[in-house]
């Protein structure tokens, strides 16, 4: 168990241009703020305040991964009970910025109090969940300024609580919050405000789950999920879609 707390820290990479995202010039070099990989269990990241920037593509605030992605992790590791909160996280990129990710085999994670701004020219992600699950995302200030955003993106992640957050987006295409493949996920008490113009990208978004318009959206079995009192304002498209494969 480790406490890092009240830190400031600073990133930034020697990178002179900034590198194609496709083809045989393409790089995938990224740099993150703070980081915790692999049997990592109640630590608490507070209070920090992270800086990142640089001319390579994808930009990280924190995170968390348990194991190797698409592999369970062996009993008693992976990553469990980690809390970031209180944290300020900003990201400059090129490209693409995460402010906070959970990755694979991280269950009971707490995202709490957390204020991020992230500036990218393509894409930004305020918090990603990807193969998790019961992960608490409670309070967090979250202002995203690119040309596609993701308020929140969840991928096959069941059981999170997501409450209390407030969104605020600028771009040509947002979802507020996205979940797909995910299930008994409770969304409550949320400020939505979805502000995508609609506008043809200049860009090329890589994200398998596409891009468009909406407050919350709901895709490809998401089922048994709650969402209620959250006050979205979306300039295009709906407040909320659920998608055929979620209705139950």
């Amino acid at each position: 168990r480790y406490i890092v707390s009240g830190n400031d820290v600073n990133v930034t990479s020697n990178l002179a241009e900034k590198q194609d995202i496709k083809g045989n010039k393409s790089s995938q070099n990224s740099i993150v703020g703070i980081d915790l990989y692999f049997n990592c269990h109640n630590n608490t990241i507070s209070n920090n305040n992270v800086f990142v920037s640089g001319k390579d593509n994808y930009i990280y605030g924190m995170g968390v991964l348990g194991y190797f992605t698409g592999h369970k992790a062996p009993e008693g590791q992976g990553a469990t009970n980690n809390t970031f909160e209180g944290n300020i996280i900003t990201l400059e990129s090129p490209y693409f910025a995460t402010g906070l990710i959970v990755g694979a085999e991280s269950e009971g994670t707490i995202l709490k109090d957390n204020v991020i701004f992230l500036n990218a020219n393509g894409v930004t992600y305020g918090i990603t969940l990807e193969l998790s699950k019961m992960t608490t995302i409670e309070g967090n200030d979250v202002t995203l300024n690119s040309e596609v955003i993701y308020g929140i993106e969840a991928l096959s992640s069941n059981g999170n609580v997501i409450t209390d957050n407030d969104f605020k987006t600028d771009a040509k295409q947002v979802y507020g919050i996205l979940l797909s493949i995910c299930k008994e996920n409770i969304i409550s008490n949320n400020n939505i405000s979805a502000n995508g113009n609609g506008e043809e990208l200049t860009i090329r978004n890589l994200d398998s789950l596409k891009c468009g318009n909406a407050g919350i959206y709901l895709r490809s079995n998401s089922t048994n999920n709650r969402i209620n009192a959250n006050n979205i304002t979306s300039a295009k498209g709906y407040a909320i879609i659920i998608d055929n494969e979620a209705i139950d």
